[in-house]
């Protein structure tokens, strides 16, 4: 994927006909666009515009209706208009409005409620956050790129390859990384209801199913409930002998569920 800009100069490069076509498309939304305002008003239509440079390049909506209506009966040159039907009249009739005085305002504190993502804070200001934090977060990505042992080669000149490479040899977490499994990393599941859940990794054989959650932050309470539901989710989708783990990035610990 590589992101453009949508500019006029786009017409000489290798995605000239890319571009041509976002063009094409932009002309016809401008068009529905104007089809939309003229035939929706139910008493009256009132709409300004340029008046087209003579000779000038078809390239706004003006360009297109002078040459329309200039030529239909109804166009008075001197006013540079077009007029067709009369203005319906309104009685001018005074509606009366109720008010209601308020005698309190209710409010709440907001500053227990506002949170601040760290993830991407780096971009913001590095001083911000703690960099062991930011470091917690790069590591939780990277991991999510990394199906077995053999995966790390990728790594060797990363900035954390020798964190990568304990964590992935540490005794409680290389079996995960063994090629015995088959791997699956940001699982994502759809639920009944529209609920929507992902997965950091799920190793699975034909008799056993590990559910493993990287946490990036200090232990929570909530975060044994997490991996409780997802096991829960997984057995109700038949999956063989579901097993959670937490496993803290910070200390290395690793917690089943």
């Amino acid at each position: 994927m590589i992101p453009l800009k949508y500019s006029s100069k786009l017409a000489n490069t290798y995605w000239a006909e890319a571009y041509y076509q976002e063009k094409l498309k932009a002309y016809l939304d401008n068009l529905n666009l104007l089809y939309v305002a003229f035939t929706r008003p139910i008493e009256v239509l009132i709409g300004f515009a340029k008046l087209p440079k003579p000779k000038a390049k078809f390239g706004s909506t003006y360009d297109l209706m002078h040459p329309l209506l200039s030529d239909t009966e109804g166009w008075d040159e001197s006013a540079t208009a077009y007029r067709i039907g009369e203005i319906p009249g309104k009685e001018n009739v005074r509606q009366s409005t109720l008010e209601f005085g308020l005698t309190e305002y209710l409010s709440t504190p907001w500053r227990g409620k506002v949170s601040v993502q760290i993830k991407g804070s780096a971009e913001l200001s590095e001083a911000v956050f703690v960099d062991a934090t930011l470091q917690g977060i790069r590591m939780h990505e990277v991991l999510s790129k990394i199906h077995y042992t053999s995966d790390l080669d990728q790594y060797v000149d990363h900035s954390d390859y020798e964190q990568l490479k304990t964590i992935i040899s540490h005794p409680e977490l290389a079996d995960w990384f063994d090629p015995q499994w088959m791997v699956a990393n940001e699982v994502p599941i759809l639920l009944p209801g529209g609920d929507f859940k992902r997965i950091d990794r799920i190793n699975r054989s034909e008799k056993e199913t590990i559910v493993i959650d990287f946490k990036t932050g200090t232990k929570r309470s909530k975060d044994k409930s997490q991996v409780a539901e997802y096991i829960r989710i997984l057995k109700e989708m038949e999956y063989p002998g579901v097993r959670g783990y937490l496993v803290y990035l910070s200390d290395l610990s690793v917690e089943p569920v």
